[in-house]
């Protein structure tokens, strides 16, 4: 039986892990946020504040190194063994961490003959002393010619490293196609699904995760989530040989009873939530229809993510003061990748915006090119 006071305390050590990751709420009910990662809307689910609490009160709220217990161990190891069964993979892999990088997961293996070819905009730097040549994604006939230049023979080993879906613009990598060219290349195929977990792919567990044929899958339970945990998905050689060579990772493998409740019932509920899945992407396409009908440049994509491409920093700020102005959130980007500099304005869809929002929404654009551009300087 959970008690009120067993909730008081949940709340006091939840907003510990999450007060950076949950949606920023508003009193005005006609408060439009679109910078929230909680894609499913997991965070008001009771089932995982409830099961949370049970591990808490079972097990505490310290680590495993201060706390040992054997049970917990025991049900860390058999909360990964599920994880993986939802997957393609042999293992799954927890780490209290928030944001896993490759850099933390194959840099003993990094030499100066090594090669990465790195999806332009993939942002986890260093990587060591390997050779590092961008692609981009969208343009196969630049990557095609830079796969068909590369002379395998001079490196001691080539690592692909990709998104599933890309952070700014939103858009499905085609991961089948690389991973016959990492066949070709005899190269190791490192994807991160952080983006796509939880929303898409088979029960939710990713695009890259359920497909099959990728070396290495990492992705965060902080952001669709709201937890304070990452993961990576291997064989079981793979795993160890990482857990062996990488001093960060095997540091993190402890979990705190808090964090394991929140991950088994967020795995728990993934799979019942096609329906929420399918009314996304719905919500999704109606909102980009809207975008695309103001004149701004989108980037092509078929999810959750809508990215807007500005042709100067001028236009960016009008756009973004104006939504602001009218109690409308995004996330704003000035980036530059290896190819070339963007700025956009990231609107991420979630299962409670609604259509009286997209009514709202569309008002406001309708009267984007009536404010004058002083109001943004």
């Amino acid at each position: 039986m959970i008690t009120e006071c067993d909730h008081l305390f949940f709340k006091t050590v939840f907003s510990r892990f999450t007060k950076q990751f949950r949606m920023l709420s508003s009193e005005k009910s006609d408060f439009l946020n679109f910078s929230s990662l909680d894609t499913l809307n997991l965070m008001r689910e009771e089932y995982l504040r409830s099961t949370a609490v049970d591990f808490m009160i079972k097990w505490g709220v310290g680590h495993l190194p201060s706390r040992p217990a054997d049970s917990l161990i025991q049900m860390k190891r058999d909360v990964e063994k599920y994880f993986a069964s939802m997957t393609a993979f042999d293992s799954a892999t927890l780490l209290e961490i928030p944001k896993i990088s490759p850099s933390q997961l194959i840099s003993q293996i990094i030499t100066p003959k090594t090669l990465i070819l790195k999806q332009a905009g993939f942002s986890y730097n260093p990587l060591g002393p390997a050779l590092i040549k961008s692609f981009e994604t969208t343009d196969d006939s630049t990557f095609l010619h830079l796969v068909r230049s590369i002379d395998p023979s001079q490196y001691d080993k080539i690592i692909i490293l990709v998104e599933s879906i890309c952070s700014l613009t939103g858009k499905k990598v085609d991961l089948r196609k690389l991973c016959m060219l990492a066949k070709e290349l005899k190269a190791f195929l490192i994807a991160d699904d952080t983006n796509s977990f939880g929303s898409f792919g088979h029960n939710g567990m990713g695009i890259a995760a359920t497909m099959g044929g990728i070396d290495l899958v990492f992705g965060s339970f902080c952001k669709t989530f709201g937890s304070y945990a990452s993961y990576f998905l291997s064989s079981k050689p793979v795993k160890d040989h990482i857990l062996t060579t990488s001093p960060l990772a095997a540091a993190a493998t402890s979990l705190s009873p808090f964090l394991l409740g929140f991950i088994k019932a967020s795995i728990d509920l993934l799979p019942t939530m096609s329906h929420r899945r399918e009314y996304l992407l719905r919500q999704a396409k109606s909102f980009r229809e809207i975008f695309v009908k103001t004149g701004v440049t989108l980037s092509q994509s078929d999810t959750h993510i809508i990215s807007l491409n500005f042709d100067n920093d001028l236009e960016q700020r009008h756009f973004n003061f104006h939504l602001s102005e009218n109690q409308c959130m995004s996330n704003i980007h000035r980036t530059s990748d290896d190819i070339h500099q963007k700025i956009t304005s990231r609107f991420i869809i979630n299962t409670d915006h609604s259509p009286t929002q997209l009514m709202k929404l569309t008002h406001i654009l309708k009267n984007l090119r009536t404010t004058p551009y002083c109001e943004a300087l």
